[in-house]
């Protein structure tokens, strides 16, 4: 009788030894062959992988058999390899022990990728009409050399149409700094580790800004094809389709918003300070004029109540000024920032009418 010389052991994974693509979470099915290459039975043929541990017993294998054990795992970012290992121990035809067990080992490589969609905004709390600039940001996970992700499209809520490379919103390498972005002008997701950190440096990015007048739930997608192309031969071979999505939400707070306004009033004696027994005048114009912190132009109108008050209120925060028309009969405007208290003087210049700029910051009420 001879004693059996190895153990021929075969692991197919999903990529028989050369790197493809798989998403996290797609389910790997490992597939162990252990074949018995002697004259002689094995017992007690222990199947293992140097990852997940321990995957299968074969009681008995007769000589020349094969069984198959497999397990399923799911697939992670990046390159990865499994061994496999089999022991087995021969047997005379009696049921004695030949010799010491025997053993062999094979390995199993995958490659895990996949796509990421990344969606910010630049602000998350906002007064109402104030404007917001998106990003969404479009990435290969995990991948290696030959990877590549094609006919990639991204598409928005906000957005009529899809987003493309060199299309609306886009953002160029040059705008990019050179970094993240298409770095070959492919318009492909290239396996591009640029820094050697195990992660492509290449990214699809788009911007765009719009003002949002109630709480909003965006959502960005995107999708494309996973293809290997062989560094040695160049043989393309396609893997399969990807997708990914994203959210972020911005909310319309009021507090976010500044107000200004006061009082407009008949000062009897003059003095510029606003005293208990001075009433104040209905129906005076009175415009609001700046800039918002977007650059916005702001013009607004109102006039004042019967009390002589005025407010303008819901203000995305800026600079503003304040003028007011001169009320109907033979008024003359009281002298400016009189007696030391901004809360009953005149803050009207005279001549203009109007008021100092003044910086509303979120959530400021100026009363004064």
């Amino acid at each position: 009788n001879s004693v059996p010389k190895k153990l021929l052991v075969s692991i197919s994974s999903i990529t028989d030894n050369a790197p493809t693509g798989r998403g996290v979470g797609d389910v790997i099915n490992y597939t162990f062959t252990v074949t018995n290459t002697s004259n002689l039975t094995l017992t007690n043929v222990a199947v293992t992988d140097n990852v997940y541990g321990p995957v299968c017993t074969i009681p008995s294998l007769a000589a020349g058999a094969a069984q198959t054990c497999t397990i399923t795992a799911p697939a992670q970012l990046g390159m990865h390899t499994n061994i496999g290992t089999v022991t087995g121990q021969p047997i005379l035809p009696d049921n004695t022990p030949f010799g010491p067990t025997v053993t062999d080992t094979d390995p199993g490589n995958y490659t895990g990728v996949f796509i990421n969609m990344e969606k910010t905004a630049d602000k998350t709390v906002i007064c109402a009409g104030e404007e917001v600039t998106y990003t969404l940001i479009t990435r290969m996970l995990g991948g290696a050399p030959g990877l590549q992700i094609r006919n990639v499209v991204a598409m928005d809520n906000h957005i009529v149409g899809n987003l493309v490379c060199n299309g609306q919103y886009w953002v160029t390498c040059a705008q990019n700094g050179g970094v993240l972005c298409d770095l070959n002008n492919n318009c492909i997701l290239d396996y591009a580790d640029v820094d050697a950190n195990g992660a492509s440096d290449e990214e699809f990015k788009w911007v765009y800004t719009m003002p949002l007048t109630q709480t909003t739930v965006n959502t960005g997608n995107d999708m494309g094809e996973v293809w290997y192309v062989d560094p040695i031969t160049g043989q393309e071979t396609f893997i399969g389709n990807v997708g990914n999505n994203d959210q972020v939400t911005v909310t319309v707070d009021p507090t976010r918003c500044a107000e200004i306004g006061n009082y407009v009033w008949n000062d009897l004696n003059a003095d510029g300070i606003q005293d208990v027994i001075e009433p104040g005048i209905p129906g005076v114009t009175v415009t609001l004029d700046g800039t918002n912190i977007d650059g916005n132009t702001v013009a607004l109108m109102t006039t004042t109540d019967g009390s002589g008050f005025y407010l303008f209120s819901g203000l995305v925060p800026g600079t503003y000024t304040v003028t007011f028309g001169t009320p109907a009969g033979t008024y003359t405007l009281s002298p400016q920032n009189q007696g030391g208290d901004d809360t009953v003087d005149s803050d009207a210049t005279p001549g203009t009418q109007q008021t100092a700029p003044e910086t509303l910051v979120a959530g400021e009420s100026n009363l004064t």
